[in-house]
C-alpha cells in the first residue's frame, strides 16, 4: 500500500503534466493567456484533489492484486529463524545449501515455541 505521502507527490507530477496541457488547449482554442491560465489552475486544484481521494480509495479495493505472503503459508515472523524452511517443497536447501532431511521436518509452523 502506498504511503499519504507517495500518493500526494504522484498526484502533483501527474496534475502537472495533465494541467500544463489543459492550459494550452485552452490558449489554442481561445488565444486568451489569461483565461489559460485560469483554467489550468482551477484544473489543478479540482483534479488534484480527485486523484488523491481516488488513489486511496482504490487501496482499499483488492482487485488484481495477489494473494497476501500469510495467506500462502509464508510467516515473516520465523523467517529470520536458522532452521526455519519456508513452505516451499521438500526439495528447497537450507540456508547452508544442504538438502533437508526426509525424515525430520522443520516448518516454521513446527519451530514455534508458543
Amino acid at each position: 500500500m502506498d504511503s499519504n505521502a507517495r500518493s500526494i507527490a504522484k498526484a502533483i507530477s501527474y496534475r502537472t503534466l495533465g494541467s500544463a496541457s489543459t492550459g494550452l488547449i485552452c490558449y489554442i482554442l481561445t488565444g486568451q493567456l489569461t483565461l489559460s491560465v485560469g483554467a489550468g489552475a482551477m484544473d489543478v486544484v479540482l483534479k488534484l484533489g480527485l486523484y488523491f481521494a481516488h488513489e486511496r480509495v482504490w487501496n482499499h479495493i483488492n482487485f488484481g492484486r495477489g494473494k497476501a505472503p500469510e495467506a500462502n503459508g509464508y510467516d515473516p515472523d520465523l523467517a529470520a529463524h536458522p532452521l526455519a524452511r519456508q513452505p516451499h517443497g521438500p526439495e528447497t536447501p537450507f540456508w547452508d545449501g544442504s538438502a533437508p532431511d526426509p525424515g525430520v521436518s522443520h516448518t516454521p509452523q513446527e519451530l514455534r515455541l508458543s
